[in-house]
Order: C-alpha cells, then structure tokens, then sequence
C-alpha cells in the first residue's frame, strides 16, 4: 500500500472533508484474508468434522496461508486478473469449509455463501470506519488499522455465532437441497458483483459516477446480501418447523387410534377373561363345527392384536409399527419385526414416519397382490452396528425388480408398488449423512439405510 495512502505526515496524505477516491481501491487484502478465514471458522467449529488431530489444525493453517497468499497477490489486480483470483478465494473458503465438516457439498456451499457473505460485510465495514471516521480527524497510523479491524471482527463475528445458534443453522437435522445452495451461492454472487462493480470494471462510467461513494454501495449491498440469506434461513425453518408439526400431528392421531384399538382389544379380552370357563364349556360341548371355529378364530384375534404390540425402545416407532402391524394381520400378512431402537433417538419423528411409513406401505402393497397368503412376508430389522443405525425393510418378492445404480429403472407396474415414496426415504436418510441401498436376492427385496449416530458431547 502506498504510505501516502496512509497519510504519513510528510506525504500528500488525506486531510480534511475530501477523500481520495484511490483510498478506497487500496484497501488492505490481508484483512479480507484475516475476515475470510474466522468466517469459515465460524461455522466450522460447532459441526462434526471430516477430519481430527494434527490434520484438522494443518488444514487450519494451511487454508490461512493460502487465503493470505491470494490475497495479497489480489491487492495489486484490478479487471479480469482481479475477478480470477477472487474467485480463486472464494473456491480456498468452499474447499475449507467442505474438507474440514462432515457435510455434503450442497451443504458446504450453503454454508460458504453465508461465511463469504459475512467476512465481506466485516471487511468493508472496518475499511469504512476507517475511511470515513478515522481519516476525517487526522492521519492514520498502520497499526490502527488493525485495531479498528480487531474492534469490528469482535462484535460482527460474535454476533453471526450466536445468529446461527439462534436459527439452528448449523443443525445437522436441517436438510440442505441442491437449489437452497445454489440459490445462496447465487445471492451472495450477485450482491458481492453489485458491490464490487469499481473493481470489475475499474474504468466504466458507474465508477467515475460513484467514486469513493462505491465503498457504502459495496457495505450496504454485503449487509442487505447477508441480511437475505438470513431471511431465508428463518423462512426455511419455519416450514421445516410446520412441517414437523404435521407430522406430529399425524402421530398423534395414529396414537390415538392404536389407544382406541388397544382399548377395544382390552375390553373384548376381558369379556373373554370373564366368560372364559362358560366358553371353553360351551365350545366343548358344541356340535356344529362352523360355530365352535367361529368362536376360536374370535379368541385368536384377540391375542393377535396384543402380540402386534411393538417394543422398540422408541416411542414414536413403536406406534408406527404398531399400527401397521395389525394392518398386516387384518390383510394376512404376516410381519417380522426384530427392532432394537433405542440409539435412534437422535432423528426427528417426521423422518421416522417418512423412512418406515414409506418403506413398510410400500412393502404391503405389494405382498397384497400375492395370492398365495403365506407368503405374504415382512421382516423389519433396526440395530445398532458400529456406530450406526442399521434399518432393513424386506417383503417377499417373486419378480425381478430391474434396478441400475440400486435405483429402481422398471415399468409404470412396479413403480406403483415400490417406486413411490423411495424419493422421500432416500431424502429423510441423506438428511442424516448416511446412505440408502436397493437390493435384491433370494426372492426378497431389501430396502437398507446405514445412518451414522451422532456423538455425545
């Protein structure tokens, strides 16, 4: 930086009410650097990471000498060789973000776009004060460029921390889709051309026009920039938080019928409990054969039903398998159920419903299209294998079911039974980090999702 950019005295340095339009072109990169990389760490640091130990505090330092190497080459660019390395910056923050978490690259680009948003803002808004409170009373010294940095870093940084806190954006729950980060990439493109026009095109005629005003253009549009993204984050909790409503809703209400059937199963046992001595009489001293079957087939539904009770460790499972259990036993279907769910704890009751309410549907309707009811088959398996939370859907399933990819390329026939709902469940198991899988062997489809349990703090 030129020292009578500064205002060293001795130097044609910036004096009174006038300032210098190339102050505002000669703002020091290392600061971008510096509010880059806290940025990036700001939503690095409460996430799972990819990596651990001296790797992840190498890729630290690494990252920050890499951003301050770009930087500082940018300081002296203006135009197209300007544009290259910024966006060179930006590719180190994405890399950064994405290397260091345990997140899909949507989500690492969602998050990017908040982090470039933010370490934008900070550093304009420190070279602002500078320009325009500082400059106005005297000269600056260099070292005070630092400090008017540390003060601004200190309050904005702090703040975004606790923000992100506040909406839950950093929560591994919240589902992060291709088009919510490209739509926060696209924002955060936009506002930082908007307010970087002046070194895009350093000789168009807005840049005369503006001048040195470019410098609140370029604060205003990163702070209305980030305020957006912001926005949208609250509106993206909103629906997920309505959404998680309506499932609860359903839930309820599923409960509520298995209370009104469990109570109605309970009053017919115990009116069979109470006339259990006159019927078992009764039964032994019928003649027709028709009635005493009746009779028994009456005392076989009513154990069926509380045998469909399910123990899962896992309230919400355990009263949607439940309720499909006994929909299986009023289609005669019979359904295995071998479930140990007290790990799964960690995932949301909307996902639970998606992820077993898609895959057992699924499942029973197609073992109703087999006329042969013994083999009308289902098993449901959830485990707890290193770390992970195993969940298995199988039916019995005669036909080949043509699959590429373990996704399911057959006829409209087939989708019916088994392609709906696969989008949903494969959606809910992603959300998580883990991964869903299609196969088929020994005349059993397997729907498999591995999800890995997070870690206690």
């Amino acid at each position: 930086m030129p020292p009578e950019i500064l205002g060293i005295p001795g130097s044609p340095g910036i004096t009174g009410a006038f300032i210098r339009p190339e102050l505002f072109d000669n703002f020091p990169r290392i600061h971008t650097a510096i509010a880059e990389w806290i940025a990036c760490m700001v939503f690095i640091l409460p996430r799972s990471k990819r990596i651990t130990g001296w790797k992840l505090y190498g890729t630290y330092a690494a990252f920050a000498a890499l951003l301050l190497i770009t930087n500082y080459f940018n300081e002296m660019m203006t135009g197209f060789p300007w544009v290259l390395l910024m966006g060179a910056c930006m590719l180190e923050m994405l890399l950064m973000i994405w290397l260091c978490c345990k997140a899909s690259v949507w989500k690492a680009m969602y998050h990017w776009a908040h982090a470039f948003m933010a370490a934008e803002f900070s550093a304009s808004l420190e070279w602002q004060i500078n320009c325009y409170i500082i400059y106005e009373v005297r000269p600056i010294r260099y070292a005070e460029f630092f400090y008017a940095m540390s003060a601004v870093y200190l309050v904005v940084f702090p703040l975004l921390w606790m923000l992100n806190n506040r909406l839950a954006l950093l929560k591994h729950t919240l589902h992060v889709t291709r088009g919510d980060a490209i739509g926060s990439a696209v924002i955060a493109l936009a506002m930082f051309t908007v307010g970087n026009f002046r070194f895009v095109f350093p000789n168009s005629a807005v840049a005369d026009l503006t001048g040195a005003g470019i410098l609140f253009v370029r604060t205003m549009t990163d702070f209305a920039g980030l305020l957006l993204l912001y926005i949208i984050d609250v509106q993206r909790r909103a629906m997920h938080t309505r959404l998680e409503l309506n499932a609860m809703d359903n839930l309820l209400n599923r409960q509520y019928e298995q209370f009104q059937a469990a109570e109605a199963n309970n009053e017919a046992m115990h009116r069979v409990y109470h006339d259990l001595k006159h019927q078992i009489a009764f039964i032994r001293g019928e003649e027709n054969q028709e009635k005493r079957e009746a009779y028994l087939d009456e005392l076989d539904q009513v154990i069926s039903a509380h045998e469909a009770e399910a123990g899962t460790g896992n309230a919400v499972l355990d009263t949607l398998l439940t309720a499909k259990n006994l929909f299986c036993l009023d289609h005669e279907i019979t359904m295995t159920v071998f479930a140990d769910a007290h790990d799964a704890g960690f995932l949301d009751a909307m996902d639970l419903c998606s992820i077993f309410g898609n895959a057992i549907d699924n499942a029973i309707e197609y073992e109703q299209r087999i006329e042969e009811k013994d083999l009308r088959l289902i098993k449901v398996t959830v485990r707890t294998q290193n770390q992970f939370l195993l969940i298995q859907i199988q039916n019995y399933c005669r036909e080949t079911i043509p699959m590429k990819n373990g996704i399911i390329t057959t006829s409209k026939e087939n989708k019916q039974f088994h392609g709906y709902g696969i989008k949903s469940i494969r959606r809910a198991v992603e959300k998580y980090e883990g991964s869903l899988t299609l196969t088929q062997d020994d005349d059993w489809f397997n729907l498999t999702a591995l999800i890995p349990i997070p870690k206690q703090p």
